[in-house]
């Protein structure tokens, strides 16, 4: 029977300039499987062969396409030559005992599935043993802002984090596995004085992310000093110089980041993601290894966006979705491979992957899952 073996690297970090060839974060989700593919680019594919030939088959050609077939490892002679480079195709038969890469191009967007099955030698294909389901998306995007806060007490000091960067590591977990662009409209200004609030009084000790009079002194001040910021940027970053609490919430537990719409009565609404002092967070489960400061702050930025994008904590939430879209396991084992995503609500796993359902529910999301009216 035809299996997928694509290379997956670590599973919870993506490509990067010491491991290029990783592959776990371009769109590829093993679990269902799924591969995401931008319109008019394309990914890399590797099968292997069983003791039969295999035929693969595009279900919808006018999605997506297969084609420059390499093989990598071959244990029995090829009876018929494999189409030339450039060359697309729908269906192909490969191989028997083989191991073969091809190349799948977006064509246009909508779902498709590739289907293999063996061709036992005098007798009809089975029936399908491979199903990957194969999305071709268009690029979208979301602009993002960063305004550093402060008060009569706390201070500007002058300190400024790498937003620019912070941003850009959003940008690429999103554009490689959803085609899904995260734009900072400041460039490298993200990174100084440049767009700086000061409110009169303080906001405290710490920081209530549901004080509804301090929310509003923050919209009345944005609105005051930057007028055109709500429909420049879909989200707004607000680094804030007090620890962030949830007075609501069980003994005021601190917390690094969260995203949360806030809604004023004319209708204007803000996109806030809300960023507090540096924190210790427990250890990833990632070889028993605690993630560097910047990984915990970059992995919180992302998947504080992700909310804010519309997504929610495990895919079992998503009502309206296919089943097959969910995946095989709704309720798995603790640390089973499917909460290895960016949307995993502990600090236990610090992952960047996008799963499937994510990635789909991300193109039908209508925005922030945490709203509140002023």
């Amino acid at each position: 029977m035809p299996i997928l073996v694509k290379p997956l690297g670590e599973l919870d970090r993506p490509p990067s300039s010491d491991n290029p060839t990783m592959h776990s974060t371009d769109g590829f989700d093993p679990l269902m499987p799924y591969q995401m593919i931008p319109l008019g680019k394309s990914r890399e594919m590797v099968v292997q062969t069983g003791d039969f030939k295999a035929e693969l088959n595009l279900a919808m050609g006018d999605i997506s396409s297969m084609s420059d077939f390499r093989i990598l490892r071959q244990t029995s002679p090829s009876l018929f030559p494999l189409p030339g480079p450039g060359v697309p195709v729908r269906r192909i038969a490969l191989p028997e005992r083989s191991v073969v890469q091809f190349t799948l191009f977006g064509r246009a967007p909508g779902l498709t599935v590739l289907e293999g099955r063996d061709r036992p030698v005098g007798g009809p294909p089975l029936k399908p043993d491979l199903q990957l389901l194969i999305a071709v998306k268009t690029l979208q995007i979301r602009r993002v802002a960063v305004c550093y806060l402060f008060d009569r007490v706390n201070r500007d000091t002058g300190a400024r984090g790498d937003f620019a960067g912070h941003i850009e590591a959003s940008n690429k977990v999103y554009l490689d596995q959803a085609n899904f662009g995260i734009i900072n409209i400041d460039g490298v200004a993200a990174n100084t004085q440049a767009r700086t609030l000061t409110l009169n009084g303080t906001m405290g000790k710490t920081f209530d992310l549901i004080d509804h009079q301090l929310i509003g002194r923050i919209i009345d001040g944005l609105n005051a000093k930057f007028p055109t910021l709500r429909r420049d940027a879909n989200v707004i970053i607000l680094p804030i110089p007090v620890p962030l609490v949830v007075k609501k919430k069980e003994a005021n537990s601190q917390i690094l980041g969260m995203g949360i719409t806030w809604r004023k009565a004319d209708g204007q609404r803000f996109n806030f993601l809300f960023l507090g002092p540096k924190i210790v967070l427990p250890r990833a489960k990632q070889g028993g290894r605690r993630p560097s400061p910047l990984r915990q702050l970059r992995n919180t930025i992302s998947h504080e966006l992700g909310h804010l994008l519309g997504l929610r904590h495990h895919p079992s939430e998503i009502v309206d979705l296919p089943p097959t879209l969910i995946g095989k396991e709704i309720n798995p084992v603790f640390f089973n491979a499917s909460f290895h995503n960016l949307m995993f609500p502990t600090t236990l796993i610090v992952s960047d992957r996008l799963n499937g359902a994510q990635v789909e529910d991300l193109h039908r999301s209508t925005g922030s899952l945490r709203q509140f009216d002023l």
